[in-house]
Order: structure tokens, then sequence, then C-alpha cells
């Protein structure tokens, strides 16, 4: 008798401890979330501008940013810096080049490039019109501490 107590005991306090955990949980992480073009500002800088669509925190990263850079022609933006984000670029229209890998090189519309934590990185727009790319970066955890 003893043991089944213990055992409905036990099996109660894990029970009562994971749905407190879930709740925690599910507090602190990103819930889905949809941003409208009609919804995401417009920021106007010397460069060109961007569009905000997220940035906040989520579930496993402290700052997790989506927005879309808008580059006047002969701008480029940064120059090569390295960084301890991580960011991907999908280049949306326009022509231009990243710094990838020590050099410039061509990024047309359609291109995607992966920026590590810590390599140098930028854009310039090499073409007539204005360039736009997506810009998702997000800070690795370990990279966090």
């Amino acid at each position: 008798m003893k043991r089944e107590l213990y055992i409905s005991l036990a099996a109660s306090v894990v029970t009562a401890g994971s749905i407190l955990l879930a709740e925690d949980i599910s507090s602190t992480r990103l819930q889905s979330e949809l941003t409208r073009w009609q919804d995401a500002a417009f920021h106007a800088r010397d460069t060109g501008g961007s569009k905000q669509f997220l940035h906040r925190s989520t579930g496993t990263l402290s700052d997790l940013d989506v927005h879309l850079t808008i580059v006047n022609p002969g701008a480029k933006l940064p120059a090569p810096i390295p960084g301890k984000k991580e960011e991907l670029l999908i280049m949306k229209e326009g022509s231009g080049e990243v710094f990838y890998r020590g050099e410039w090189t061509s990024f047309p519309a359609g291109s995607v490039l992966l920026n590590a934590s810590y390599q140098q990185h930028g854009f310039r727009n090499t073409g007539i019109t204005p360039a736009s790319y997506y810009l998702i970066t997000w800070t690795p955890p370990e990279v966090q501490k």
C-alpha cells in the first residue's frame, strides 16, 4: 500500500512540475507572429532604408531580427566588419556585391548568403537602381554568453 502511495505521489509531483515548466516555457517562447508588408514601418536612411518585420527574442535565441534593407545606387553598408551575429541575406531585387571570404563578389537578385559569426561582411549596390535584400540575423546561443 505504501509503495502505491509513493508512486502516486511521485507521479503527481512530476505531472505538476511538467505543467508548471510547460507554462513557464510557453510564456517566454516566441509565439507565431505575422507582419504584413503594409504593416512594416519604413525607416529612411541616407543610404536607402529598411522595413522592420520582426525583432525580438525567442525560446532559443536572445535576438532574432528580420527586415528588408534597401540600398541606394552607389551606397554600401556596412564597410566590411566582423560581427557576433549570424546573418542570412536573401537578395530581392537589384544588383550588388557582398564582401565574402575576403573579397567583393557579385550578388544578383535571387542569391542567398550566410554570414557566419565573426566573419567580415558587407554589401554595396553596384547597380543603377535601388537594391533590396531580406536580412535575417540572430545571435547563436554559444555566442550570447
